[in-house]
């Protein structure tokens, strides 16, 4: 054998070590793409969980809470603020949900799921209220997407 046929042969060899490198990292993208959205959707699960059991472990809070989103002109100003601010916690949750999915780590059905509960909550007499008061401590893409596509017209 040649020098040149060796020379030929070398590069045969790296082109395709570099085509098994190539398939090799293309996987490892892949899984650790899924690795990602499964942490994300977990991690809004836990953030979801804890709203719920913020809100449903005392009964003030799931009494408080049915009163705030039916009537919220009838609440006191203490249990207004207390309203407001179990409230901002759902929403900060679901821009980040919004930011998730945007950022493809929450697939389409979850998100749909969490624009259904988006748009109950921010079309009761009190959701649309605390929107109002709150809207400011959410991002501008999640604030226009609600308003454009959820919010009803009052």
């Amino acid at each position: 054998m040649t020098i040149s046929e060796l020379g030929s042969l070398g590069e045969f060899l790296g082109s395709i070590a570099v085509v098994v490198t190539l398939v090799y990292l293309s996987t490892q993208l892949r899984q650790n793409t899924r690795a990602v959205r499964a942490a994300a959707t977990q991690s809004l699960d836990q953030s979801v969980t804890q709203n719920i059991a913020m809100w449903s472990t005392s009964r003030e809070n799931a009494v408080l809470m049915a009163r705030g989103m039916r009537s919220p002109e009838a609440l006191s100003e203490e249990e207004s603020i207390h309203f407001h601010m179990l409230i901002s916690a759902f929403f900060l949750t679901m821009d980040t949900s919004f930011w998730s999915h945007r950022n493809r780590l929450l697939p389409d059905e979850l998100w749909d799921r969490e624009q259904e509960v988006i748009r109950a909550w921010v079309n009761e007499p009190g959701g649309r209220t605390a929107w109002q008061r709150k809207r400011s401590q959410v991002t501008r893409q999640f604030r226009e997407h609600v308003e454009a596509h959820l919010l009803d017209e009052p």
